[in-house]
């Protein structure tokens, strides 16, 4: 009986094991957004950006500096890269749900209110 019990946890145990090995693919895009220099011509940033997005593809697949995920190592060259290229580069907005808490009166703690 005690194996029967154990069979779904180890199928359980050996998915989760599967799943954390598991990897997303290389990133595709940056997360930040880049902008042509003073006086850069569109010809010239469509250089900048496809040799930059080359070099941050490179950056992504080495290996990872304390914890670094692939898209953060691109996003940190292609920034990189684009900077000194005399473009600018700003972080990309990225969108968080808003929580809103609502904070009961407090009733009961000597006052009541305001006077």
């Amino acid at each position: 009986m005690t194996a029967r019990l154990l069979r779904p946890h180890g199928a359980m145990i050996a998915a989760l094991a599967l799943a954390a090995c598991a990897t997303a693919g290389p990133p595709s895009a940056p997360g930040v957004v880049a902008t042509a220099g003073h006086d850069k011509s569109v010809t010239a940033f469509g250089e900048d950006d496809v040799a930059c997005r080359q070099a941050a593809a490179a950056a992504a697949s080495e290996s990872a500096p304390a914890g670094a995920t692939p898209q953060q190592r691109y996003d940190a060259r292609y920034a990189s890269c684009m900077g000194a290229k005399g473009n600018r580069v700003q972080q990309a907005l990225r969108a968080y749900p808003l929580v809103a808490t609502v904070v009961p009166p407090m009733v009961g703690m000597g006052g009541g209110g305001h006077r």
